[in-house]
């Protein structure tokens, strides 16, 4: 057994070259500015939290049928057939083979040529000239990785691989985020229109109103032409709310990877979202760990710093044991007789010992883009905490302008009410009623886009903590792990 183990040392040596670990970066020991924003709910189960059976399914479809995740899951199979490959160097390989041909020396030859014709029946030792071969072999080699240059090519592979799967759960994060946002934008066209609707069926019953008070002469025609131009004017807006909302509808059908139109029967399923308080905000330390982004910066890192070992490890001979077992013959039933049978075996040793200078230049190379991906890691780092920490800050303001808007429209409400019922009874003129009624629908559009820019700010905070809906379905490519290729 010690014996065994010798050999396995010797066989694999040592892998020169720097091993990866996780960059060194400072992070804050809490977000600075989680605020209201933070709440008990888990960020996986955001979407869930919210209620709303519509946007759970449009995210689902978004999950099955994105095209980008296609793309990227497509990148992951790649990625993990490379990891194989290069894996697959460090073990033997070999090669069958088998040929005939007809063939003829030259007789111009000197010394050859006479062998050649020797063998023309004169009874002289010659060889038949044409002649005929047959050969099959099997031929097999094996570099022995002493200085670990194809180990150093493994870890870098499985590093991409593992890249890929972090950046396969980063689009399903993106995706989720998107549908969020354009699912928020048609609900806000779609309130918007509700409103304009209502605005424009209490215009018309003004317009007749003051129509008829402009007949017994209470008011005057000016105040008829006013009335008409702002149902002019709500009618005006109409066109622009469809627009946003066939837009809307559009960016679903396509994020859910099919043609503009067919989400539209889902939709037509109203709203019952109802956004939570907040969600909880763990330590940014464990930001780093989870977060998929980081993740693939992380791997990029480490898949940088193996090919620099790569590179070093060119300074070093490459050892190649190499082998081939036979058989030749002039005819095909002599292949099998002990008489045809060919073999060959030994070591080979390869050194670039006047390529220094190259090696260097490509070390560098290396060690460049190594730095480069270390530099990439730490802004990533960095711009996910800003992510999370400007998530946090848009989420607690809309929280609060939300709930400030449902207050001005219940108060506006009931003073149009109220100047309404006056100038009904001739006690205000038109322009306070216009004036209220400007002022109401004013602040029920605002109050509309402010839950939609809450719902969008709900989902962009689950994403910057990253989190994901456990239940939205299983995959190979959502699992991070350090598990070796060959376990898979």
């Amino acid at each position: 057994m010690q014996t065994a183990a010798a050999v396995l040392v010797f066989v694999t040596g040592c892998a020169v070259g720097p091993d990866p670990s996780r960059p060194a970066i400072a992070v804050p020991d809490t977000f600075v500015r989680a605020g209201a924003a933070e709440g008990s709910l888990a960020y996986e189960d955001w979407l869930s939290a919210l209620g709303d059976p519509v946007l759970s399914e449009l995210v689902a479809r978004g999950v099955a049928g994105n095209l980008e995740l296609a793309q990227a899951d497509a990148r992951v199979q790649t990625a993990r057939a490379n990891a194989r490959l290069s894996k697959a160097a460090l073990l033997p390989s070999g090669t069958g083979r088998s040929s005939f041909q007809r063939q003829r020396i030259s007789e111009a030859t000197a010394g050859l040529g006479a062998l050649a014709g020797a063998g023309g029946g004169s009874g002289t030792p010659g060889i038949e000239n044409p002649a005929d071969v047959y050969d099959a072999a099997f031929d097999a080699s094996w570099e022995l990785d002493f200085f670990g240059a194809n180990r150093r090519a493994l870890g870098a592979a499985r590093s991409d691989y593992q890249a890929a799967l972090a950046d396969f759960t980063a689009a399903r994060l993106r995706i989720g985020a998107d549908i969020a946002r354009a699912y928020a934008e048609y609900r806000q066209a779609e309130t918007l229109l509700a409103l304009n609707a209502s605005a424009l069926s209490a215009q018309r019953e003004l317009l007749r109103l003051t129509e008829v008070k402009a007949r017994l002469g209470d008011v005057t025609q000016l105040d008829v032409d006013q009335t008409r131009a702002r149902l002019a004017a709500l009618e005006a807006e109409r066109p622009g709310f469809e627009i946003n909302r066939i837009v809307a509808l559009n960016q679903l059908a396509v994020l859910t990877g099919s043609a503009p139109g067919s989400v539209d029967a889902l939709l037509a399923t109203p709203s019952l979202a109802r956004i939570p308080s907040g969600l909880a905000m763990d330590d940014p330390a464990a930001l780093l760990r989870r977060r998929p982004d980081i993740l693939a910066a992380e791997y990029r890192a480490a898949a940088a710093t193996n090919r620099v070992g790569v590179e070093i490890a060119e300074y070093f001979p490459k050892i190649q044991i190499a082998g081939s077992i036979g058989t030749q013959a002039a005819t095909s039933g002599d292949l099998l007789t002990g008489a045809a049978q060919t073999f060959s075996y030994g070591p080979s040793l390869s050194w670039r010992v006047l390529d220094f200078a190259r090696i260097e230049s490509a070390i560098a190379a290396a060690r460049g883009r190594e730095a480069e991906a270390l530099a990439a890691y730490k802004l990533t780092v960095l711009t996910a905490l800003e992510d999370v920490e400007t998530q946090a800050a848009r989420f607690s303001g809309l929280s609060e302008e939300r709930q400030k808007r449902r207050e001005s429209v219940a108060i506006q409400a009931r003073v149009l009410e109220t100047i309404s019922a006056q100038y009904r009874a001739g006690s205000v003129d038109y322009l306070a009623v216009l004036d209220a009624e400007r002022t109401l629908r004013a602040e029920e559009q605002s109050a509309a886009r402010a839950e939609a820019n809450l719902l969008i700010a709900y989902a962009s905070l689950a994403k910057a903590l990253g989190g994901i809906e456990s239940q939205a379905g299983e995959s190979d490519a959502l699992t991070l792990t350090g598990a070796s290729i060959a376990e898979r």
